[in-house]
This record gives structure tokens, C-alpha cells and sequence, in this order.
């Protein structure tokens, strides 16, 4: 086999994570790099996420 393989786990470059909501609009993203595991990156979504103007509900 020549190349590189098919499962090198060194990928260069960036990739980018969001969090939107039930619409579909995005809330928060960020640029990670693509070998960054999902879960490592998760609170940083829900922590970027800016707060909902107006009252709460009661």
C-alpha cells in the first residue's frame, strides 16, 4: 500500500463546532482543531451560548 492511510489520526487543519437551536439558528461556534475529540469541546459551546433577553416566564 503506498500513501497515506486511510485511519491516520493526524489530520491537519481546523474544523468548526456549533450549537444551535430548535430552528436551527446558530447560538455559538467555534474553531477546533480536527483532531479535537467532540466531547472535549462541548462546554464550551453551552458556555458561549449569550443570555436570552427579556423576564422569565413563571
Amino acid at each position: 500500500m503506498t500513501g497515506r492511510s486511510a485511519v491516520d489520526r493526524r489530520k491537519a487543519g481546523s474544523e468548526h463546532r456549533l450549537i444551535c437551536d430548535g430552528k436551527g439558528t446558530p447560538l455559538h461556534v467555534i474553531a477546533v482543531a480536527a483532531n479535537v475529540n467532540d466531547n472535549t469541546r462541548t462546554l464550551d459551546l453551552g458556555d458561549g451560548i449569550p443570555p436570552i433577553a427579556g423576564r422569565p416566564s413563571s
